[in-house]
């Protein structure tokens, strides 16, 4: 056998006992534990007319069996995802103006969470279709004048599943709850009279944010509704 031959052969040789201790070495490298841990992405959650998304993912150091509850507005919470090593699930019914805690609970110690972990979506407003959310308005406006009361349109806008209430004053009196409601929607009123009508878009369930409204009026007779039509918003 020549001398160039025996070479190479040794020199295979050497490579492949080279890549066999390398794979041992690492075959014996211990892989790095997952800590504990919760996340969600993204969060907050964009605004947007459709219900947000978002991914939540955990794991347990050790990988232990567990669970991931979530509750809505500090109600009862409700089970997520159960699971025996780490993982990740979408969450695709994220609501404007609500808040989602999930938790994360070992299977072992079920009363007492892990790691909690609370989601919301963007307060801002988003357009889409010449539509903004968080409007409201009312057409005709000033309503025409006539023969008994006047019965404009109210219409307003929300992103899908964001709660919301509306108001109204009459003639600059204390203002009623006029609709709870979780949509986007319009709805006829066959009572507007001489009074200025102001109805007022609130978000959630409490009055803490007022997010638009609207002045409805009516034309005297034989007035220009055009000339007054700066009396009302929202058209």
């Amino acid at each position: 056998m020549g001398t160039a031959a025996i070479i190479s052969r040794t020199t295979w040789a050497c490579l492949a006992l080279f890549f066999f201790l390398t794979g041992c070495e690492e075959s014996k490298a211990p892989s790095t534990p997952l800590p504990t841990q919760l996340v969600a992405t993204p969060n907050p959650v964009p605004a947007g007319f459709d219900l947000g998304k978002t991914t939540i993912s955990w794991s347990i150091a050790g990988n232990p069996r567990g669970h991931v509850s979530v509750s809505v507005d500090g109600q009862e919470e409700k089970l997520f995802a159960e699971f025996d090593q780490p993982g990740s699930r979408e969450a695709g019914w994220i609501e404007q103006g609500a808040t989602y805690e999930f938790r994360l609970y070992e299977d072992s110690h079920p009363s007492t969470p892990l790691k909690t972990l609370t989601v919301a979506r963007e307060g801002s407003r988003v357009t889409a279709n010449g539509e903004t959310t968080g409007t409201i308005s009312a057409k005709p406006n000033p309503v025409p004048a006539g023969v008994g009361p006047g019965a404009p349109v109210i219409s307003w806008v929300l992103s899908d599943g964001e709660k919301a209430q509306i108001f109204v004053s009459k003639g600059g009196q204390e203002e009623k709850l006029y609709a709870e409601i979780a949509t986007s929607g319009a709805q006829e009123i066959d009572w507007v009279g001489d009074d200025t009508l102001d109805f007022r878009l609130y978000a959630g369930n409490s009055k803490a944010e007022l997010l638009d409204e609207v002045f409805v009026t009516r034309s005297k007779a034989g007035s220009n509704p055009e000339s007054e039509a700066s009396l009302g918003t929202g058209d």
